[in-house]
């Protein structure tokens, strides 16, 4: 209905980022507009899928259990602190878990694992034993291990890519790849991996969790053109067969995406330069629009990579001259090269939304 309201143009559509229920896309096929999955919902789907593994669930739903004594009894939680005191254990309150924040439980396992050998003995002792049947035993706490060396790492992915702050859409196809390469490792056979890491439940989880982002991302072509356009990454986690297709692909992105940017004129170009100081370019004009895309994509492709804690926005608005048609926007100009990264978009979000804005009555 936003999309009818405002009369948005198809070609200003980019994408459009939602869960993965099948309302969701069944509505996105209907408009006929390119789809990206939620990452951070991939992810949380992946992790739920861990929880309800046979092996792992039972030992999760000891650990609620033992939740539950602590957040509904004061009277617990001192015993609980005489006990850390007894052995020496950090005075640690067992954190509150929430069935909406999957990573509330990640918490809740560190600490147990740390409070290992003072919880086994309140178990065993409070309230007569009332508790022992609760009690972890060896098993247990590896496979906790096992699932605390999983969720980790996709909590700290979670955290890194839910901003708006900075460039995140192009790291998801390097993040899968790295997740790829880990789970590669881990089903080498290695006689001197520690076998509480590397067992059947680790391979297991890593398998669940890439079946889950490959339903949503293989072969998601715009990612594919995030990823390629960003020059921290460029194609280095791009997986292809031939690698002249994957340019011919990102090159007719690339001029359709200019071609598309040209046909509506920048407010900074009609601001700073009137029409009619335009000045014709000779000599290149006459080169076609796709050989310019292909020989500045070639020299991109070819310079190295940017360090990955290197903002890909900066770098482009510095390097614009050197790549005039992939470069994309044409709000970012030589006369505004000092815009902070918030002002600019601002203005991005102005100029591809002006038409829709009522124009003042004085």
């Amino acid at each position: 209905m936003i999309i009818l309201d405002y009369e948005i143009p198809d070609w200003k559509i980019c994408s459009i980022v939602t869960d993965y229920g099948s309302n969701m896309l069944k509505a996105v096929r209907n408009l006929n507009v390119p789809h990206v999955a939620c990452f951070g919902h991939a992810l949380n789907t992946a992790v739920s899928r861990i929880f309800n593994m046979d092996d792992i669930k039972d030992v999760v739903h000891k650990v609620k259990l033992i939740h539950n004594i602590f957040a509904h009894s004061w009277k617990a939680v001192r015993e609980m602190g005489k006990v850390q005191e007894k052995f020496s254990l950090p005075n640690k309150k067992f954190p509150s878990y929430s069935k909406t924040r999957w990573w509330s439980m990640l918490d809740l396992i560190k600490v147990i694992i740390e409070q290992e050998l003072g919880l086994t003995s309140f178990l065993r002792t409070y309230k007569n034993g009332c508790y022992k049947n609760l009690s972890l035993q060896e098993s247990d706490i590896i496979v906790l291990k096992n699932l605390s060396s999983i969720i980790q790492p996709i909590r700290e992915i979670t955290d890194n890519l839910a901003s708006d702050s900075y460039v995140t859409g192009s790291a998801i196809l390097p993040v899968i790849s790295s997740l790829k390469s880990k789970f590669s490792q881990i089903t080498e056979p290695n006689e001197n991996y520690d076998m509480e890491i590397n067992g059947r439940q680790i391979k297991t989880m890593y398998k669940t969790i890439i079946e889950v982002l490959d339903q949503r991302y293989e072969d998601n072509t715009l990612l594919i053109m995030c990823t390629v356009l960003d020059p921290r990454f460029k194609i280095e986690y791009i997986t292809y067969n031939d690698v002249s297709v994957l340019k011919k692909t990102v090159c007719e992105f690339c001029e359709s995406t200019y071609n598309s940017n040209e046909s509506d004129s920048c407010v900074n170009n009609s601001i700073s330069q009137p029409v009619s100081q335009k000045k014709t370019k000779t000599g290149l004009s006459e080169v076609p629009l796709s050989q310019k895309v292909k020989n500045e994509l070639d020299l991109y492709l070819n310079n190295p990579i940017i360090g990955f804690e290197q903002d890909p926005l900066d770098w482009w608005n510095l390097n614009k001259s050197t790549y005039p048609i992939i470069k994309g926007g044409c709000v970012l100009t030589d006369h505004r090269a000092s815009l902070t990264n918030e002002h600019a978009s601002q203005l991005i979000f102005l100029t591809m939304n002006k038409d829709y804005v009522p124009k003042p009555v004085f």
